[in-house]
């Protein structure tokens, strides 16, 4: 596959579910003359995780040392897309959260807590934490290996994740297309996370030796073993 064809898939892929959200706004305001001041919360807050959701996908796949990725461009610039992907995907999963506990407290004067939701808090406060460990990993002076056990947690992120998204999501839940779509981006998760437990670790340059100690420039990507 050519770097441009991926590049017009990444882009293209996002717009299935952000194609359904607008049917369902439309929809919603249509069917009511009165709008609630509620929904110019809750509605941006639904795209931001159905956005937010693929970034962290594709996040995922340009540090998994993947083949196939790494034929289509250079591994540097695959870290240097996934630290990008994964500003844009914190951004827009840090507001959908705040948001909607937001939106819990205009409409309810209290957050209203569930299984989904906890599932979202919790994949929200794992995201927090490597984000933590990623871009404040010089001014920290963390070690390279506290780092690793950081980052390591955001593996756990997109699962928590996707069982929030199709317990609660209304647009994942409300269109077959939308959940098919998460479905099949769980089970390449999981291929691939299964392959990088089952791949040889990667090999290091002659001479060096693993000191614990931190590199001198951006902290690498965790490996997934």
């Amino acid at each position: 596959m050519k770097a441009k064809h991926l590049v017009i898939a990444a882009i293209l892929l996002p717009l299935m579910p952000v194609a359904y959200w607008t049917i369902s706004v439309v929809n919603e305001f249509s069917a009511t003359q009165e709008v609630a001041a509620i929904l110019w919360l809750y509605h941006p807050a639904r795209v931001m995780a159905l956005v937010g959701f693929i970034m962290m996908f594709y996040q995922f796949v340009l540090a998994a040392r993947l083949p196939i990725m790494e034929k289509v461009a250079p591994r540097g610039k695959l870290l240097t897309q996934h630290r990008s992907l994964g500003k844009l995907g914190f951004i827009l999963i840090l507001f959908h959260g705040v948001i909607m506990l937001v939106a819990d407290l205009v409409d309810y004067q209290r957050i209203i807590f569930n299984t989904p939701k906890l599932l979202g808090i919790t994949a929200l406060f794992l995201l927090i934490i490597a984000v933590i460990a990623s871009w404040f990993f010089k001014p920290l002076k963390f070690q390279y290996n506290t780092w690793k056990k950081m980052h390591l947690l955001a593996y756990l992120v997109f699962p928590l994740a996707f069982f929030h998204a199709i317990m609660l999501g209304t647009t994942v839940r409300g269109y077959i297309a939308v959940r098919i779509l998460f479905v099949i981006l769980m089970l390449l998760y999981t291929a691939i996370l299964v392959y990088r437990i089952a791949a040889p670790p990667p090999s290091k340059p002659a001479g060096r030796k693993s000191t614990g100690a931190k590199p001198a420039a951006t902290p690498p990507v965790a490996d997934s073993r």
